[in-house]
């Protein structure tokens, strides 16, 4: 039963992905609160490298030294790197807005391959989508494996697809 309800999903999700289209969809899924943590995610995967280079080292090392001339205790809260991390949030979310414009407004050509490829992008983008939240889920309820609760969810798991995918979800916390 399990199989069928998350089949019915994914294929739910692709409809609503073939009669949306991938700007819609796009703007759906990069608009507001996704927007916001997309941003965190991408400045958590890239923060850590950028923060190495010799311009970042240089304006953290100086917010931190223009805030310890201000106050000396705020030397302890390192807010060089919250500046670091806010400047690039705001350039993430720069980026995604002028994105999301460019496929919108490509997007809004009325040419039937523009269409096709809109409508087949954002039935692949839906299904992705749906996937991964099918997988970030499995990989929650991998993490509540030793409680009771997790148990009872795994075990109607039995005898199914999703219990293949639940053991060799490549996602883990």
């Amino acid at each position: 039963m399990t199989d069928i309800i998350a089949l019915a999903i994914v294929i739910v999700a692709a409809v609503l992905g073939l009669l949306l289209g991938f700007h819609r969809l796009i703007k759906v899924l990069t608009g507001g609160l996704f927007g916001i943590i997309i941003g965190i995610v991408v400045c958590a995967m890239i923060g850590g490298s950028l923060q190495n280079l010799d311009v970042s080292q240089q304006f953290i090392a100086s917010v931190n030294q223009t805030t310890t001339e201000w106050w000396a205790f705020l030397s302890y809260l390192k807010l060089g790197y919250v500046a670091f991390y806010l400047v690039l949030f705001l350039l993430v979310q720069i980026v995604r807005v002028v994105i999301v414009k460019i496929i919108s407004n490509i997007a809004a050509s009325e040419s039937p391959i523009i269409v096709f490829i809109n409508k087949s992008l954002g039935l692949v983008i839906s299904v992705v989508f749906v996937s991964a939240v099918i997988l970030l889920a499995l990989a929650g309820i991998r993490a509540l494996d030793g409680t009771d609760f997790g148990q009872s969810i795994i075990a109607q798991f039995e005898d199914s697809y999703l219990k293949v995918i639940y053991e060799n979800n490549p996602i883990k916390f």
